[in-house]
């Protein structure tokens, strides 16, 4: 979960005001664990005389943990 609250502060404070970051971690497994990342991020483009235009983007990662 400090995973988690970190990525999230690090990304608000780049301006991100919508993100979602969420951390699962699997069951050791053949000596180490997987975490999985994922992060979604919806805004709005405001273009002139056009209507907005509402982007919803989400990523993932798989990492490898070391250690405990």
């Amino acid at each position: 979960a400090d995973i988690q609250a970190v990525a999230t502060q690090k990304l608000k404070a780049l301006g991100l005001k919508n993100v979602n970051v969420t951390i699962n971690t699997d069951p050791v497994s053949g000596g180490f664990r997987m975490a999985h990342v994922n992060a979604s991020y919806a805004f709005v483009i405001n273009f002139p005389y056009f209507s907005d235009y509402q982007i919803n983007y989400t990523t993932s990662v798989t990492v490898p943990l070391v250690g405990g």
